[in-house]
């Protein structure tokens, strides 16, 4: 989920200086939004992720997320970008952990320290294949990322 994180802080600056014409000056700051997201969620919604339910509250902040990457690709104003992506932080903030508790009643005993070990390893390859995707997707004609973009004529 890290990594999720550090190429969106990355994109996210690129992003609204080229497809929403901001000034690097006034949304050079966003990605510190994304981040204190995260840390907010992690710090915020441990409690009710673990009170209510780790797979249920966990497919909540994906539909919640889901709804928020949409705001920030369709609503074309920096502002409710940023608050968007703020918020898209914050829900995402619990992730990993998360997924990590979830996995441990995944795996039977016998083969959780090397299943868990492993998980980790397995993450960062599929991050390495979906990176490269996404750069193949980028210098592409039209990128998948700017293709809810709104026609500027």
């Amino acid at each position: 989920m890290l990594g999720v994180g550090i190429t969106a802080g990355g994109w996210i600056v690129e992003y609204l200086v080229s497809a929403r014409n901001g000034k690097l000056p006034d949304v050079g700051y966003v990605p510190a939004g994304l981040w204190g997201g995260i840390f907010l969620g992690r710090v915020l919604l441990t409690e009710p992720t673990h009170r209510f339910g780790e797979r249920r509250m966990t497919m909540g902040y994906c539909t919640i997320i889901l709804a928020l990457q949409l705001i920030f690709w369709l609503v074309p104003n920096i502002v409710s970008s940023a608050v968007a992506i703020s918020f898209l932080g914050f829900f995402f903030g619990p992730m990993f952990a998360t997924g990590m508790s979830i996995a441990t009643k995944l795996f039977p005993k016998r083969i959780q320290p090397t299943a868990l070990g492993n998980f980790p390893y397995y993450l960062r390859w599929l991050r390495v294949v979906a990176d490269c995707w996404q750069g193949l997707c980028l210098s592409s004609h039209k990128p998948v990322g700017l293709c809810f973009q709104r026609s500027q004529e």
